[in-house]
């Protein structure tokens, strides 16, 4: 399959860190940290995207991207965004989660 820069952006969530509970003090307050697969597209911040699963669904803001260091799986990053208000979001390990670009 031919990938191009317009593809949008499809990541499966593996795992959700509450990034203002582990440092309550600080800027990341109210964040969630998700490591993503991504299955196509870019990543960019400021980028809205689409989180949903188990039938729900809302739309978030990408504010911080990071680069994990994970040699046996390349393609999984960590990007930063606020809580959604609406959905709750187990931490830890998660299947059945996706960020999607409308």
């Amino acid at each position: 399959m031919t990938r191009t820069i317009t593809d949008k952006l499809v990541a499966t969530v593996i795992e959700v860190t509450d990034l203002g509970q582990l440092f309550p003090a600080s800027v990341l307050k109210g964040r969630l940290g998700l490591d993503v697969r991504i299955e196509r597209g870019s990543l960019s911040t400021g980028k809205k995207v689409r989180l949903h699963g188990l039938g729900l669904e809302e739309e978030v803001e990408i504010i911080g991207i990071e680069m994990l260091s994970n040699p046996h799986d390349p393609n999984v990053v960590r990007i930063l965004c606020s809580k959604p208000k609406t959905l709750a979001l187990p931490t830890g390990k998660v299947e059945g989660w996706v960020i999607a670009e409308q």
